[in-house]
C-alpha cells in the first residue's frame, strides 16, 4: 500500500499514475488510503493535475464523513472550483451549508454562483424554516454576497 512508501516514492508514483491518466490507480490508491494519505493524493494532484482529468477522486473526497478531508477540498485546494461541473459544485456548496462551514473560505465561490445552486440553497432555506431549525450563516451570506 502506498502508506508504507516513503514521500518521493508515493510522489513518484502517483506521477507515473497521473503521466499515463491512470484515474483508476489513482482512484484506488485514494480508495484504501487514510486520512493523511487521502490528502497527500488530493495535494500532488491539486499540483500535477492542470486539466482536471482526476476529478472524480476529488468528488469521492467530498463524499467523506470526515469533515476534515472535507474541509480541505472545499475550503483549501482551487480544483473545485476549477474543475468541477456546475452539479458536482453545487452539490459541495451544499454539503458544506448541512455541515454548517464557513462557506466565505471556498475559493471562487463568488464567480461560481449560478441560478440552479440559488435554487438549491433557497430550498434549503426553507424547509430548515418550515421545521424551525436555525439558519446557517453561509446561507445569510450566499444571498448577501
Amino acid at each position: 500500500m502506498i502508506e508504507s512508501l516513503t514521500f518521493s516514492e508515493r510522489e513518484m508514483i502517483l506521477q507515473k499514475y497521473c503521466e499515463t491518466s491512470d484515474i483508476q490507480k489513482v482512484y484506488s490508491s485514494f480508495i484504501k488510503s487514510d486520512l493523511e494519505n487521502k490528502k497527500f493524493i488530493l495535494d500532488f494532484l491539486c499540483r500535477y493535475d492542470g486539466k482536471g482529468t482526476f476529478t472524480s477522486v476529488f468528488q469521492e473526497a467530498l463524499r467523506t464523513n470526515h469533515k476534515e478531508l472535507f474541509v480541505y477540498v472545499s475550503q483549501q485546494t482551487t480544483y473545485p472550483a476549477l474543475y468541477f461541473d456546475e452539479r458536482a459544485y453545487n452539490q459541495m456548496i451544499l454539503k458544506a451549508l448541512f455541515l454548517d462551514l464557513d462557506i466565505s473560505l471556498i475559493p471562487e465561490l463568488s464567480k461560481r454562483r449560478n441560478e440552479q445552486l440559488n435554487i438549491m440553497i433557497k430550498n434549503y432555506q426553507e424547509e430548515l424554516e418550515l421545521a424551525g431549525r436555525r439558519i446557517p450563516e453561509g446561507i445569510n451570506f450566499y444571498f448577501k454576497g
